[in-house]
């Protein structure tokens, strides 16, 4: 969520993080909301469009000059 905010207040944006809250007249991006179906997130606000993950350099914080291990574990759900 840090990486969101410093992108967008670097960009000139004002930020706030708060939870289950939606301000009228404000710009809303609102996180995990795949549990909220998409009808009662429409009665909160006027206009909504799904905006799909991206990538942007500035909000890379994995350091790409040291070793990198990599450890995978697979679960399987039945």
């Amino acid at each position: 969520m840090a990486l969101f905010v410093n992108a967008a207040e670097s960009l000139g944006h004002t930020t706030s993080v708060e939870h289950g809250v939606i301000r009228p007249g404000a710009l809303n991006i609102l996180f995990a909301t795949h549990s909220e179906p998409l009808a009662s997130l429409k009665k909160k606000a006027e206009h909504i469009d799904f905006v799909p993950m991206g990538y942007m350099p500035v909000m890379s914080c994995i350091p790409t000059n040291v070793p990198q291990d990599i450890d995978v574990l697979f679960l399987r759900n039945n």
